[in-house]
């Protein structure tokens, strides 16, 4: 009963007190319910404003009859083609679609209907049809349909030209074959100009160089009075079974020029600024009879190969007198005179270089240089002289010379020396005679060549001062076969008495190279030379050389270990040698003769260089492995050898960039002073491990002179190559187991 009664007051308690406090902070909100279900639709509203109407569509097709297409969509001239014509909405028939047109130069061969939406049309193309988009039209009955989607094309398209194109000039020219059903004929390059001729009208040659299926190259010359203004071309194709025809009218203009007037020895220049550029001269010679000699120089850069045309008072290039691009014939050109006839030349490069001046001569360094004949006729020379454009009509002429020496010639000699610039097959035989025209002459010559060869020298020594000599050019009694040639002479000091013999060698210091031209005078002269080799010299191999000075000079070398002993080492295989000795000693003196060859014609003038050559040696190399590492660019100094038909040499290389090509030689010279060659074979691989070497070529040439000289590129690769070097198929047959070894990396 007590419980019951407390816990009723706790209870009372509890609520006053709630009732009666302070109110406490809101709590947070709690997250929301759930949607309830949607209620029912309303009904619908009102209907919206119309829109702003839209642009017309296009219209629909006509009902009226039109030509919807026609093909093929292009033809060409000269051509006969196949058209097929289809139309829309057409009704055509054989009387209502009888009539086409299709413009100037385009004739009908043939018209059927095959339904009446189309025309199947056979149209010849003449060469004067209009090139361009073509009209074709069909009459039918009292209406005309035209159609704008054709196009009449010449085959050929002019692709590139290079040169000067104008009166008396040579260009080049490239055209492209735009008719596929139509390729050109593709022959050997020896049959081009028989297979293919080609004209663009009165005035003007044209040379196809080379074709191809669609391009056909040519060169173009122009006649100096060649009519100016556009040209039409045409290309025949004979080796086609019926000639096939490639017309492009107005394919370049010939421009008008007037040529350059070039005076006798009076040199004119002009700058080639552009690739193919000729300049055009005209020369006129002076009325009496005379000789001019022509040439054309550059500047000295060996790319530039500046060359002549020569053409008479026609200018015509059918008439050329010279035309340099035949045989490589780029060098001086002579020509007779009688009259007064203008002459035309058209200087340019043969190879089209050009950004340098070229120099164009017309010398007459002799005017009205007449017969020469007889020594009364003789022309005088002032030494040193070169003349020419020099003639001897037959075996039984002679030109005639004289010269006057000063009081300070005495002791000197004379030097003659008649060169083949024009005729490689003058024979010629030289006379010195001394004393007074005509009472001493002709006698008993004072000195004479000796006609070992086609063109002489002859060395006249201890000339008198104050003294004329005649000069006498006659030809050779072993036979006449072209007369032209041309003369030099010279006053030389004497050879100087020191170096004759043994004894009186010229002491030299190696390595050595002459910085002037030494002499051998008669046959019977001898230059001797002294050098000692140096402490760490031994076994090191000399090698001595003779170059030109004149280019007939007949040398021979031999080495001496002392004057009275044999010879060591001796080279005279050709005008100029190479002599390889064997191992020289240290510290040791050694003489060197230079002296007159089998074949010396008293051309006397030489260079010899002297040097001493580490010995190498590399063998074995003789597989894979052993293989001799080279640095390039190489070139053997020493013979290398194949001692049999077994044997082979390994070499390696490194190539530090692929793109490269890479050129290998091998040869047994003259310079090594060996007579015969030796068969080598050659093979490049790539691979830095012999057992995994990738063969990229190999090379065995089967003719005379056995030896091998190809490049390959580019080379896929950097890294390492090996080559090796082994017997050919005609090893045994060439009699020598020596060779030399050229390795070198080219653009």
């Amino acid at each position: 009963m007590k419980t019951r009664t407390w816990v009723l007051v706790l209870l009372w308690l509890v609520n006053t007190f709630a009732c009666t406090g302070d109110r406490g902070p809101a709590g947070q909100d709690g997250q929301p319910g759930t949607n309830g279900q949607d209620g029912l639709p309303g009904e619908d509203g009102l209907p919206g404003q119309d829109g702003l109407p839209g642009e017309p569509g296009p219209e629909g097709p006509s009902a009226d009859p039109s030509i919807s297409a026609v093909t093929p969509a292009r033809i060409f001239l000269g051509r006969t083609a196949k058209l097929t014509i289809s139309g829309f909405n057409c009704d055509w028939s054989d009387t209502t679609a009888a009539d086409l047109a299709f413009g100037d130069g385009i004739s009908v061969d043939s018209l059927s209907v095959a339904s009446p939406t189309s025309l199947l049309v056979t149209v010849t193309v003449e060469t004067i049809a209009a090139v361009g988009a073509l009209a074709v039209t069909v009459h039918s009955g009292a209406s005309s349909l035209s159609y704008q989607g054709i196009d009449v094309l010449a085959p050929l398209v002019l692709a590139d030209i290079v040169g000067t194109v104008a009166q008396g000039s040579r260009f080049k020219l490239t055209l492209r074959n735009l008719d596929v059903d139509h390729p050109l004929s593709v022959v050997a390059a020896e049959n081009v100009a028989y297979a293919f001729a080609a004209e663009a009208g009165e005035g003007v040659r044209l040379n196809v160089i080379s074709v191809q299926s669609n391009v056909v190259r040519l060169v173009a010359l122009v006649d100096v009075f060649a009519s100016p203004g556009g040209r039409d071309f045409r290309l025949t194709d004979m080796f086609t079974a019926q000639e096939t025809t490639f017309d492009l009218p107005a394919v370049f203009d010939i421009a008008a020029r007037s040529p350059v007037l070039l005076q006798a020895n009076q040199p004119a220049s002009a700058e080639l600024v552009e690739a193919a550029q000729s300049i055009l001269y005209q020369f006129v010679p002076p009325a009496t009879p005379n000789r001019v000699f022509f040439s054309v120089a550059g500047e000295s850069d060996p790319n530039q190969i500046p060359g002549l045309i020569v053409l008479p008072a026609s200018g015509r290039m059918a008439e050329a007198l010279r035309y340099p691009f035949n045989y490589g014939n780029t060098g001086p050109y002579q020509r007779y005179t009688e009259d007064d006839d203008p002459m035309y030349l058209i200087a340019l490069d043969i190879y089209d270089h050009h950004g340098y001046t070229l120099t164009t001569h017309a010398d007459m360094p002799y005017p009205q240089l007449g017969d020469l004949r007889s020594c009364q006729e003789a022309a005088a020379l002032v030494a040193p002289a070169q003349v020419y454009g020099l003639e001897l009509n037959d075996i039984d002429d002679q030109t005639w010379f004289a010269i006057t020496t000063a009081a300070g010639d005495e002791g000197k000699q004379l030097r003659l020396v008649t060169n083949f610039f024009f005729d490689h097959i003058t024979d010629t035989v030289l006379r010195v005679y001394e004393g007074t025209c005509p009472v001493v002459l002709p006698g008993t010559p004072w000195a004479e060549s000796s006609d070992v060869d086609i063109n002489d020298a002859l060395l006249a020594p201890n000339l008198a001062g104050n003294q004329t000599y005649y000069l006498q050019v006659s030809y050779s009694p072993s036979g006449f076969d072209g007369g032209l040639y041309a003369l030099d002479v010279s006053i030389e000091e004497a050879e100087p008495a020191s170096g004759n013999t043994c004894l009186d060698a010229d002491p030299l210091t190696l390595p050595f190279e002459s910085s002037e031209a030494f002499l051998l005078g008669p046959a019977a002269d001898e230059d001797w030379f002294h050098f000692t080799t140096g402490a760490g010299d031994d076994g090191v191999v000399l090698k001595a050389q003779t170059t030109p000075g004149d280019r007939l000079t007949d040398s021979a070398i031999e080495l001496f270990s002392d004057c009275a002993g044999s010879s060591l080492a001796s080279a005279d295989i050709d005008s100029h040698d190479v002599l390889l000795s064997p191992p020289l000693a240290a510290d040791t003196d050694y003489w060197l003769r230079v002296s007159a060859g089998n074949n010396f014609n008293e051309h006397s003038r030489y260079q010899l260089s002297l040097r001493l050559i580490p010995p190498q040696e590399i063998e074995p190399n003789d597989d894979c492995d052993q293989a001799q590492a080279l640095t390039l660019p190489f070139i053997s100094e020493l013979p290398l050898h194949l001692a049999s038909i077994d044997d082979q040499d390994w070499f390696e290389i490194t190539v530090p960039a692929a793109g490269k090509g890479l050129t290998i030689r091998t040869a047994l010279p003259w310079e090594m002073s060996m007579a015969m060659y030796t068969d080598t074979a050659v093979e490049l691989y790539y691979g830095g491990a012999c057992d995994r070497l990738n063969l990229l070529m190999a090379k065995d040439n089967d003719s005379y002179p056995y030896t091998e000289d190809f490049s390959f590129r580019p080379l896929p690769y950097a890294g390492t190559y090996l080559i090796r070097v082994t017997a050919g198929s005609h090893y045994l047959d060439a009699g020598s187991d020596q060779y030399s070894l050229m390795i070198e990396q080219t653009d």
